[in-house]
């Protein structure tokens, strides 16, 4: 089967850069991983996959395709620069985009690639909440002698605006005691489960816009076995799309990143999910479909 250089296999009417109204950056940025590494391999996986997603979306009966979907050129970094400087590059690719009036999608690669991306968004847009769906806090000052680690990245976002948290069920005790002390918004992975009405409690506490960051081991394992460290007692398939969906009624979602995806040649159902996702955040976007939240 050949393989093309483009997102969903789209052709250059529905691909071209001037005509596109989404284009989606690949960062293949890999430096903190702290247990399975493979990260910097999931953005081609992801594209790999997303060849394979019907175009044609029944939720929505949308086709959200035809808004043109860009696939940026991949992303280099020098192994030997400071985190800093691959940071940096990242926030003025994802300047430009949104500078040329882009949608911009953000493919890592590890989690650390989302303070890069927010700070552009936070640059741009006033009323901006990052929310990130984890499995992980990621509230650590530092984390194997780096501030930039992937371990670190939500304690950086914390110091431009207060994230709120999806999902969690990993922390160390000094996270908890930093989210207690700032009042970081947490929502727990098994209150989600045992009771999906409390979704409704963030509502009021983002801004009108919200920058998502998905980590792909908030879903359960079960799910999504092709990451780093597979925490047991994630969300589900379509507890994730209501998340997403009541976001998407509540505030108008900007940009946003999937991140730590870790492919492996003897299952690809991890790396299509991730292009099913990527491809359902984008019908509910552009969709005109009203979603009643839950």
């Amino acid at each position: 089967m050949s393989v093309s250089d483009n997102f969903f296999d789209l052709e250059e009417q529905y691909s071209d850069y001037e005509k596109s109204r989404i284009a989606i950056l690949r960062v293949p940025y890999e430096r903190s991983t702290s247990y399975e590494r493979g990260t910097a391999n999931a953005p081609d996986a992801i594209m790999k996959a997303s060849q394979q997603v019907e175009l044609y979306d029944i939720e929505t009966g949308s086709e959200p395709y035809k808004m043109g979907i860009h696939t940026a050129k991949l992303l280099n970094f020098n192994d030997n620069q400071e985190p800093e400087v691959s940071l940096d590059s990242i926030e003025n690719e994802v300047s430009r985009l949104i500078d040329d009036g882009k949608f911009p999608v953000i493919i890592g690669g590890e989690h650390t690639i989302t303070l890069g991306s927010y700070r552009a968004f936070h640059r741009k847009y006033d009323e901006l909440t990052c929310v990130s769906l984890d499995a992980h806090s990621d509230l650590r000052d530092s984390y194997q002698g780096s501030k930039y680690s992937h371990a670190c990245v939500m304690r950086r976002i914390s110091e431009l605006s207060k994230p709120i948290l999806i999902g969690i069920r990993s922390m160390d005790k000094r996270e908890m005691d930093f989210k207690m002390d700032n009042g970081i918004t947490i929502l727990y992975a098994d209150e989600i489960i045992n009771n999906p009405g409390i979704i409704e409690s963030l509502k009021d506490q983002m801004g009108a816009r919200v920058y998502l960051s998905i980590d792909m081991d908030v879903f359960d394992p079960s799910y999504v076995p092709g990451v780093g460290t597979p925490e047991p007692g994630g969300l589900d398939w379509f507890q994730i799309l209501d998340i997403i969906k009541a976001l998407n009624t509540w505030a108008e979602i900007v940009g946003f990143d999937i991140v730590e995806l870790l492919p492996s040649t003897n299952q690809v159902r991890s790396d299509f999910l991730a292009a099913k996702l990527l491809y359902k955040i984008l019908s509910y976007h552009f969709s005109s479909k009203q979603f009643v939240t839950k």
